[in-house]
């Protein structure tokens, strides 16, 4: 086992290694037997769930009602929040008039929303929030760096894509401080961090790290 951050348990992480089958199924049983579940974010972006039947069906069944019923709360409380960041991302988008047609208008609402929800990587766009948007349309990071590319030519913006993306999160900053002195979106850049907590915060994700 390795464990992270003794001085604070709260926030400390255990990485456990196995190192074989029986390893594995023991560690798992151990964990099972405590919890009675285990969770885990599989790489379509879609969690799942394993529930120790060993307990018998009415103790499952408890269980995946619990686990619907916590979702569901969780998505009802996201929703509202999540309408207002979109809304700010559309009027960003639509201040450049790039058409809405355009599958690179697509991609770029959902790297906006992206790095702000789920914590992309601004350092490294084809390895982190490309790919990660890339996976999630079935597509190919290259792809969509070529929509965007032609998205914003067609609007005549001459900033890199990159810069683009940039420019589209500070436009961003500013639309939620006219709108409210309280929200702020938070993302990183080299030497510089702009903060936008409040939204990210109702949509459960915590600040955006620097990279």
């Amino acid at each position: 086992m390795i464990k992270t951050n003794d001085e604070n348990p709260f926030d400390s992480i255990k990485f456990y290694v196995a190192a074989s089958d029986r390893d594995m199924l023991g560690r798992l049983t151990s964990i099972l037997e405590r919890k009675g579940m285990i969770s885990c974010w599989e790489k379509s972006g879609e969690m799942s769930f394993l529930l120790d039947g060993r307990q018998g069906g009415y103790h499952v069944a408890r269980q995946i009602s619990e686990i619907n019923d916590h979702l569901r709360h969780r998505r009802n409380t996201q929703s509202e929040s999540q309408k207002r960041l979109l809304k700010l991302i559309n009027r960003a988008l639509n201040s450049y008039g790039l058409r809405e047609e355009l599958k690179g208008t697509e991609f770029l609402r959902e790297i906006i929303f992206h790095l702000i929800v789920n914590k992309g990587n601004l350092t490294n766009f084809s390895k982190g929030v490309y790919l990660d948007v890339a996976r999630h349309y079935g597509t190919e990071p290259k792809l969509i760096d070529r929509a965007i590319r032609y998205t914003r030519m067609q609007a005549g913006i001459t900033l890199t894509n990159v810069e683009f993306i940039h420019k589209l999160l500070n436009d961003l900053q500013s639309e939620a401080s006219l709108e409210t002195k309280k929200e702020t979106i938070v993302y990183s850049l080299p030497g510089t961090q702009i903060t936008l907590a409040d939204l990210v915060a109702e949509n459960g994700c915590g600040d955006l790290a620097s990279y």
